[in-house]
């Protein structure tokens, strides 16, 4: 479905649940997001100096590398900083050239906690379940469930301002699932996460962002909440619209209703005029006058009472009687109307 018009705000502190069926967008809304992919339109504004993580779903993307590097790799800038100091410090002819370069990313490495960076990741991966005798472990041999451990150690390697998940509980078992839970619950910046996974939502999210096709809607409260919400909204967006359709179904009845009753009411005018055509023309012809023989007056001929005809009548139920008779009236037609039984 086209993402359009979503006008959001995250801040720091809350955790965002982004949610909606297959399809609906969600990836691609945080590809947007993590500048991974362009939108067509609007913008993205992250405040400056704001660092941002995305959790990647390719377990064998780093499988040349050992786990401490692929922990410390979550700040590219300090891992990269890193080597190539090391690089430098390793040259068995180093230049002064060598040696003020060196000595410049000595300085930034420092700036950026480098000197604590393995300890850190250490850390993290312990608090994730990942004993130290893997840390430098090859990750082509590490375990599937492990590796998902690592790939969330990366995430949040270095605090990041902004950490983005897709699926990070898909395929883990139960005890990986509740260290990501609690790994998570700890985090302190903003999160966005996209997931399937109820109890995950409801445990870290306190803002959701639905996404379906009424566009993409912020409720506030836990998915639960939310989706009851989300719920009830539906349903009165159903009841709307089958009211509305109701209405027109109605109006649609009323209007064939009344082109039908005008219809018979034209049927009987033109049958009256019909009607009074044969009679005049079935009349005897006048009798011609007699002479008179003197003065005295002719007997007048006395005119015979006109007969009155009942042009019609015309059975209809009692719930359309009344627009019978209304279209009767606007045509001027007199007839016979009998209320019916319905």
């Amino acid at each position: 479905l086209p993402i359009s018009h979503v006008d959001l705000q995250f801040t720091r502190g809350n955790c965002y649940g982004i949610i909606g069926a297959n399809g609906a967008g969600k990836s691609t809304f945080l590809k947007i997001l993590s500048g991974d992919l362009e939108s067509t339109s609007g913008t993205v504004s992250i405040l400056p100096n704001v660092r941002m993580s995305v959790l990647k779903q390719d377990q064998n993307a780093y499988d040349a590398y050992n786990v401490m590097d692929t922990v410390i790799m979550g700040n590219r800038h300090l891992y990269d900083v890193g080597k190539e100091m090391n690089a430098l410090y390793e040259k068995e002819d180093m230049t002064d050239e060598d040696g003020i370069r060196a000595s410049e990313l000595a300085e930034e490495y420092a700036e950026m906690g480098g000197w604590e960076a393995e300890s850190d990741a250490s850390r993290i991966l312990q608090g994730l379940g990942i004993p130290t005798e893997y840390h430098y472990e090859l990750m082509a041999n590490m375990d599937g469930r492990l590796k998902v451990k690592v790939l969330l150690a990366q995430a949040l390697f270095g605090k990041p301002d902004i950490l983005m998940m897709d699926e990070p509980t898909n395929h883990v078992d139960a005890p990986t699932r509740r260290a990501i839970m609690g790994a998570l619950a700890e985090f302190r910046g903003i999160g966005l996460l996209i997931s399937h996974d109820r109890e995950l939502l409801d445990a870290l999210c306190r803002h959701c962002l639905f996404m379906g096709p009424r566009g993409a809607v912020m409720r506030p409260g836990t998915w639960s909440e939310g989706a009851a919400q989300e719920e009830r909204e539906r349903w009165e967006a159903e009841q709307a619209a089958a009211r509305q359709r109701a209405e027109a179904e109605r109006a649609e009845r009323e209007r064939a209703e009344r082109e039908q009753a005008e219809r018979m009411a034209e049927d009987a005018r033109v049958a009256l005029q019909n009607r009074a055509c044969d009679a005049q023309a079935a009349a005897p012809a006048p009798t011609p006058a007699q002479p008179s023989a003197g003065p005295e007056m002719a007997p007048q001929a006395v005119a015979p009472e006109a007969e009155e005809i009942l042009l019609f009548e015309v059975r209809v139920p009692r719930s359309k009687f009344r627009q019978f008779r209304d279209a009767m009236v606007a045509l001027g037609v007199h007839g016979s109307l009998v209320k019916d039984k319905e």
